[in-house]
């Protein structure tokens, strides 16, 4: 299997604050997971691979805690798929299917964060596992901290929101409208969703021929474009006809 690596990251902030077992972690994680970032926390199993002892291990994992997203013996690469170019997902494309069915494999454990990255509400650079890193019976002694904005801090900027609209269906579209319930009412909402729902010759929605979507963001330019023609509730068929098709 072959894999994109980032070479500018031994210059990063983010990474050269990492302890060496951090590094040779972060770079093990990143060979191992699977295509879409997931990888199962076996402690003892890395410090053999790694040749380090376990508890050096295990205060390396909670070092590369902003990075990671640990639940129930599994782990989460929040940024793999975009470092892999992966981003936005096409269920057109065989490999990207493979990756869009391990993510409903993983709802179960990690339906919080998928369900984010589908909504387009960005995760946390600094937020710490849901759940403490699974402990054993060596005594971490790691000190990482991961400091700084980097490599994995998402420097970068914000990631494109909604990276799996393409996939959405209709109630996953209802869905994201309602949790932006403060920028359209009730009406309008529905308005909304019917318009960007509704089916084209290629058997998608018509939100599936845009280029990048982000929900509140559209629905702030229909509650303005409604407010200019003086209907601050609903779309109306003024405001639709003036939609890019």
């Amino acid at each position: 299997m072959k894999r994109f690596t980032e070479t500018e990251k031994w210059s990063d902030p983010w990474f050269r604050g990492l302890t060496p077992a951090e590094k040779c972690l972060f770079i093990y994680i990143c060979d191992n997971c699977d295509n879409a970032g997931f990888m199962e926390v076996d402690i003892d199993l890395w410090a053999f691979c790694i040749g380090s002892k376990r508890s050096t291990i295990e205060g390396a994992l909670k070092g590369l805690a902003r990075g990671l997203i640990v639940k129930d013996r599994w782990l989460w690469l929040r940024t793999f798929l975009r470092h892999q170019k992966n981003l936005p997902l096409n269920p057109e494309n065989r490999a990207h299917r493979q990756i869009i069915g391990i993510l409903d494999d993983r709802k179960s454990l990690f339906s919080e964060e998928i369900e984010q990255l589908m909504s387009g509400v960005e995760l946390s650079p600094i937020e710490a596992p849901s759940e403490g890193v699974p402990r054993g019976t060596g005594k971490g002694k790691g000190n990482g901290n991961g400091k700084g904005q980097g490599l994995d801090g998402e420097s970068e900027g914000k990631v494109l929101d909604c990276q799996l609209f393409k996939t959405w269906r209709e109630s996953n579209l209802r869905a994201s409208a309602d949790s932006h319930g403060d920028v359209l009412d009730a009406d309008a909402i529905a308005d909304f969703v019917s318009y960007w729902s509704e089916p084209t010759a290629s058997g998608g929605m018509r939100m599936h021929r845009q280029d990048a979507w982000d929900t509140r963001r559209r629905m702030q330019t229909w509650a303005r474009n409604n407010e200019k023609r003086g209907n601050r509730n609903t779309g109306g068929d003024t405001f639709v006809s003036s939609l890019p098709k």
